[in-house]
Parts: structure tokens; sequence; C-alpha cells
């Protein structure tokens, strides 16, 4: 398992413009950012209740935690398997 820290979220393309794409990164200075634990540790309720990796979508991530970078900068990552880590998508359906 491998830490990946969220460094970009878009929606995606339709007809399944439903769901969010999350991109992560290894390094947390690439990472995104929320300016209070508050709205991070909400993002995280929000991405507990699984996130799908590619391909295919055979291993769901349920474990993602809220880590202080500096005050007013709080990033989010998981551990998981990680096949490519700069930009690998996550799909959250």
């Amino acid at each position: 398992m491998q830490k990946g820290y969220i460094c970009d979220r878009k929606q995606d393309e339709p007809p399944n413009d439903n769901r969010n794409i999350y991109s992560f990164c290894q390094l947390a200075k690439d990472a995104a950012y929320w300016p209070s634990r508050y709205l991070a540790e909400a993002e995280c309720m929000d991405l507990n209740r699984g996130v799908r990796i590619p391909p295919g979508g055979a291993y769901v991530a349920n474990n993602f935690h809220v880590e202080e970078a500096e005050p007013d900068r709080f990033l989010i990552f998981c551990e998981a398997p990680f096949e490519e880590l700069k930009y690998s998508p996550f799909y959250r359906p």
C-alpha cells in the first residue's frame, strides 16, 4: 500500500457527470489543501463511503484521513494499492 494525497478533483464527463474524478499524488507539496480541518474532515466523511480505483474498480478505498501540513492548510490522503501515483484517477460513484 502507498500513501496518496488528493491533488485534484473534477466532475466526470457526460453521461457520467454525476460522479467526481479524484487525482492523487505521492508528495504532500503537490497536494490540494483545505483551509480548515472542519472542511477537510467533511470531505473525508464523503470519501470514506468508498472510492473505486481503476482499472476495473477492484479496490475500494475508504480509509481517508486529514493531515495538517501547516496552519490553515489541511491535506487529505489514503493508503491504497496505487499503480501509478502521479495523477492516478480514482472515481467516486
